[in-house]
């Protein structure tokens, strides 16, 4: 069957959709805000067992999270309140986040989405990093002109500085 009528379909702009994108949940930003979510909560990244893209779909549709990091101030009371929340998986939840936060700094940074060039030295913090120039990162840090640049624009975004401020008032280490 074909229809006489075929419909116009509206692609999204590239442009909008990149790694600086989408760090906080909008009508056009669901499906990547949502991946971002889960990419956090991976076994590589912040290893947050038994939370997936479900958990996060149910927190999201309940309003609990909005930000990258609003599910840093969700307890398991607050996980109760939802009715697909049973109190174990409350419980669950709760104690995976209460670990993911204690997670070292460079599975923040590579859970944050920061370049995978980016390789922390001891010592280093978000600061530390934050303060590297794109020449800093070329000379001191070895990386090429383009990963220097996208070094650069991560620790400069502001949607990225307001996450890891959110992250310093929570005392994630590192931030």
């Amino acid at each position: 069957w074909r229809s006489p009528q075929r419909e116009v379909i509206k692609a999204p702009k590239a442009e909008h959709y990149h790694a600086l994108s989408c760090w906080q949940i909008s009508p056009e930003c669901q499906q990547q805000f949502l991946a971002r979510l889960d990419w956090l909560g991976a076994k590589n990244n912040l290893a947050m067992h038994g939370i997936g893209a479900q958990t996060w779909q149910a927190l999201l549709d309940a309003n609990y999270i909005t930000e990258l990091t609003d599910w840093l101030t969700l307890s398991a009371e607050d996980l109760q309140q939802l009715s697909s929340f049973a109190q174990k998986r409350s419980e669950r939840t709760a104690l995976a986040f209460a670990q993911a936060k204690r997670q070292p700094f460079t599975r923040w940074l590579r859970a944050l989405g920061a370049p995978a060039s980016v390789n922390p030295k001891t010592g280093d913090n978000w600061h530390t990093l934050a303060a590297l120039s794109e020449l800093d990162w070329q000379q001191q840090r070895f990386l090429s002109r383009s990963n220097a640049q996208r070094a650069r624009a991560f620790f400069q975004h502001p949607q990225v500085q307001s996450a890891a401020l959110n992250l310093q008032q929570h005392g994630i280490n590192g931030f």
